[in-house]
């Protein structure tokens, strides 16, 4: 995947992963499963931002956009018909709203890092070596 797409997607996933932990201890007071999954969410997404800094993995690239779809549509879902006993409909914070950028943005890069790759079964890093080599031979 291309430097600039891995770096921007670290810094959503690390902004979706401090919003998710500063939000925790409230949402752990009212729901306590849902503060632990803040927690789990939060942790998850930094030390993701982190590994996508250092290097491109396929598997990485898709646990991330996955655990943001569920954030995603965690949120949606608990404003709108409620989750799990969690239901407040209209409370469209500031936050959480930021985080749902956050989270589209990781989604939206990975599929343009899926298309752009030429489908699952190709890695990011053929991809680059073959562009590489393309642009060396013209």
């Amino acid at each position: 995947m291309h430097s600039l797409m891995r770096r921007v997607a670290a810094v959503a996933l690390a902004g979706f992963g401090l919003i998710h932990l500063y939000q925790a201890p409230g949402d752990y007071d009212e729901h306590r499963w849902l503060g632990i999954g803040f927690v789990l969410g939060g942790l998850f997404a930094l030390g993701a931002a982190v590994l996508l800094l250092a290097r491109t993995a396929d598997r990485l690239w898709a646990s991330a956009a996955a655990v943001s779809g569920a954030f995603f549509v965690g949120f949606l879902l608990t404003r709108t018909i409620g989750l799990f006993g969690v239901s407040e409909p209209g409370n469209w914070e500031r936050l959480g709203i930021v985080s749902l950028l956050f989270e589209a943005g990781v989604i939206a890069l990975y599929a343009i890092g899926r298309r752009t790759a030429g489908g699952a079964e190709t890695g990011y890093r053929e991809v680059m070596a073959r562009s590489r080599a393309e642009v060396s031979v013209s």
